[in-house]
Formats: C-alpha cells, structure tokens, sequence
C-alpha cells in the first residue's frame, strides 16, 4: 500500500516502521528501474535508437561540445571522486537500485 510523504514523516517522528517503509519503497525503485532499464535498452537496440545515438554523436563532436566537456571533466573529475567517496553516495545510490556496494 502506498504511503504519502507526510505519512513518511510522521512515521519516522514517531520512529514507527521505518526500516519497514524504507524496504519497501526500496523494492519499488529496484523493480521500477529494472522496467525502465528494459525498455531504454529496447529503444537503444532498435534501428531508430542506433540513428538518434549516431546523430547525437556527430552532433557533440561536430559542434566541439564533447571536447569541451571533456576538457572540464578533467578538471574536476578527481575531485568529485573524492567527494563521493567521503560521503558514501555512490554506495547510498547502489543500496536504491540494488546494486552491490563497494
């Protein structure tokens, strides 16, 4: 059964079934992006997805975006690194989408 946000916060004021509430809105995600996964790896597998993926390319390097972005990313890459790490949101991101953690 569904629960709403304010039924969430009032639960978790009262510390009533939490752990309950968080699993199952966990589950949820979990077969939500399992679904979802299924149907964008159909469209990409498709001749129409091929087309679009093949235009978008040519378009991020034609247009000298996918340089550009590149060039910033490298900037910045190791920094976000270690910003994920010492706060563990990959780890929170992969126990969502039932994913191992590392």
């Amino acid at each position: 059964m569904p629960i709403s946000v304010a039924e969430l916060i009032e639960k978790l004021h009262k510390r009533e079934d939490v752990e309950t509430v968080i699993e199952e809105a966990r589950k949820k995600a979990i077969e939500a992006r399992s679904k979802l996964s299924e149907k964008i790896r159909e469209f990409w597998d498709s001749d129409e997805g091929e087309l679009i993926r093949n235009l978008l390319s040519y378009e991020a390097y034609d247009s000298g975006y996918a340089d550009e972005v590149e060039r910033i990313m490298e900037g910045v890459a190791d920094d976000l690194r270690k910003v994920a790490k010492t706060t563990n949101i990959g780890n929170l991101y992969r126990f969502v989408w039932g994913k191992p953690t590392k």
